[in-house]
């Protein structure tokens, strides 16, 4: 297609010009495209419901964002879309930063979600991007992660250093069957053991909501809980106390919390979890022995579930307290 802008020309004229008919991208002015200029996260966003709109060919669900920096933004309306579509998420729990470039990993993950999504929703014939079976990716923590790491879940004095974390990506099933990557930050010195146990999960068919960084929600517990996610590393203390918690190591993680709330007295959190205080009644996502737990029991970690004074169903850990 022949770009309907002045300043596009060579080998990525047709690409524009294809996606400009189709409404995916648009000019900084009418006649003026800007190839060299760096994608915004605002605009990355943009451009990927656009393209899900153009696949899906349905009229536009309303969603809200609920961050605070969008106020006047042009794209917000399709920012709080891609939220609801899972493709983007803030760079903390309130904040987006639209204007902040999108680097080349980012923008290829964001893609990825994109081609998911679609074939999720069967607007493709197979499944693309799929993972193809578990699968696991051990590695430093990429620095906007570690920046984030810094900003909300690490301070000086915790009894790890960020240099001693890693990112453990691991495959696993949510509640509708969907194969999905999620990303841990976790120990260092276990995340062979951690990605292994996630495997023996999958293997099980066991269903997981979500699993993202707590950076994600600024490392609020409550936020990460009422949201179902599972998540690992977190410098605080255990509830109550002065203590660090297992998490402070990055050798402690919460799964499903509202599937596996923790219960102490009449306290239960989070409160959803109240749906899922018979254990006896076991459903999708619930950490039972015999049944899931032992995939955490055979790497040589406790379970939360096994305490006397009180019960914390999402928590495993490597000493178990």
């Amino acid at each position: 297609a022949e770009p309907p802008f002045t300043d596009v020309q060579g080998v990525h004229a047709d690409a524009v010009g294809r996606l400009a008919e189709a409404g995916i991208v648009d000019g900084r002015t009418g006649e003026l495209f800007e190839p060299l200029a760096n994608v915004r996260r605002d605009q990355l966003a943009a451009m990927m419901v656009r393209t899900y709109d153009a696949i899906a060919d349905e009229p536009p669900v309303a969603a809200d964002h609920g961050f605070i920096d969008l106020d006047g933004n042009v794209h917000s309306n399709a920012i709080a879309r891609a939220v609801a579509l899972d493709l983007v998420q803030g760079v903390t729990a309130t904040t987006y930063e639209g204007r902040r470039p999108s680097t080349r990993g980012q923008t290829a993950m964001v893609v990825a979600r994109l081609l998911q999504r679609l074939s999720a929703d069967g607007l493709f014939g197979v499944t693309i991007l799929s993972p193809g079976g578990y699968d696991a990716r051990i590695g430093p923590l990429p620095d906007y992660l570690e920046a984030q790491v810094r900003q909300s879940t690490w301070r000086s004095g915790c009894p790890v250093a960020p240099s001693e974390l890693a990112l453990a990506e691991v495959v696993f099933a949510d509640f509708d069957g969907v194969d999905r990557w999620g990303m841990l930050v976790v120990n260092g010195q276990h995340a062979d053991d951690i990605a292994r146990a996630f495997g023996d999960l999958y293997a099980q068919d066991f269903r997981i909501a979500r699993i993202e960084p707590i950076e994600r929600y600024g490392g609020d517990d409550d936020a990460s809980m009422a949201a179902n996610n599972t998540s690992a590393f977190n410098c605080r203390p255990v509830s109550g106390t002065s203590r660090f918690s297992q998490h402070s190591y990055g050798w402690a993680i919460d799964i499903n919390p509202i599937e596996n709330p923790y219960v102490r007295g009449s306290t239960v959190s989070p409160s959803a979890g109240r749906a899922y205080l018979d254990r006896g009644d076991v459903r999708p996502g619930m950490l039972v022995r015999p049944g899931p737990v032992e995939a955490f029991d055979d790497i040589g970690w406790g379970w939360g579930g096994d305490w006397n004074t009180l019960k914390d169903y999402q928590h495993v850990s490597l000493t178990g307290g």
